[in-house]
């Protein structure tokens, strides 16, 4: 019986895993490309993700973009939300919580899900369609609309 739940739970840890490290990759490839884009007209020095807190439980890094600042945190086991999985038709997936963290409170600004069946991922917002985990360029592109700090 332990063999059991030590096969079920692994996978899930492992695509957790996974997913945070893509997100991480590119989320240093957009910082990258906004310091080398807007270089000496950025009032902060922001533009880049802090090395990201990992336990055995998560992940977490920050990355300051003006006025504010995001938070990214992956838990390391499957969310069961209905929404989500209806979504991406999963019975589980593996999420990464996108904070804005401003003056005035904290916002939620998207949730990148994603299933380890198919291997496909998306976000809640902007909402996209599922794209496949491996495509890199389309999570560039979400990430880069959350450079924006709106008022």
């Amino acid at each position: 019986m332990q063999d059991h739940v030590h096969t079920t739970t692994e996978p899930s840890f492992a695509f957790s895993v996974e997913l945070w490290e893509r997100v991480f990759a590119s989320l240093q490839v957009v910082c990258e490309e906004a310091r080398s884009l807007f270089g000496t007209q950025l009032r902060h020095s922001g533009f880049a993700a802090s090395s990201p807190s990992v336990s055995a439980n998560g992940a977490v890094c920050e990355i300051t973009t003006g006025r504010s600042s995001l938070r990214f945190e992956c838990r390391f086991s499957p969310a069961e939300d209905p929404e989500l999985c209806a979504v991406l038709d999963s019975r589980s997936v593996a999420c990464v919580h996108v904070w804005r963290l401003r003056a005035r409170g904290v916002e939620l600004e998207t949730i990148l899900a994603a299933e380890p069946e198919r291997r496909r991922w998306f976000a809640t917002n902007p909402p996209t369609v599922p794209a496949p985990l491996d495509d890199a360029r389309t999570l560039q592109a979400v990430l880069w609309t959350l450079l924006g700090d709106p008022p």
